[in-house]
C-alpha cells in the first residue's frame, strides 16, 4: 500500500476510532500501547478487527 492510499482511506478511520476509544482515556497514547504492542502490521490488523466488531 502506498502512503496516499493509507492517508486517504485508513487515517480518517483511525482518527475516528481514536476519538471514540481515546475519549474515555484522555490521550491517544493508550491506544498506541494497546493496539501496537505486537508491531505496526499486527496493530493495523487489531484495529481492523475492532472496527469490524463495532460495526455490528
Amino acid at each position: 500500500m502506498n502512503s496516499i492510499f493509507i492517508k486517504k482511506y485508513f487515517l480518517p478511520g483511525f482518527i475516528f476510532q481514536s476519538l471514540i476509544i481515546g475519549g474515555g482515556y484522555g490521550t491517544g497514547r493508550e491506544l498506541v500501547e494497546f493496539f501496537l504492542t505486537e508491531g505496526p502490521i499486527a496493530g493495523l490488523m487489531n484495529m481492523a478487527v475492532a472496527t469490524i466488531i463495532w460495526s455490528f
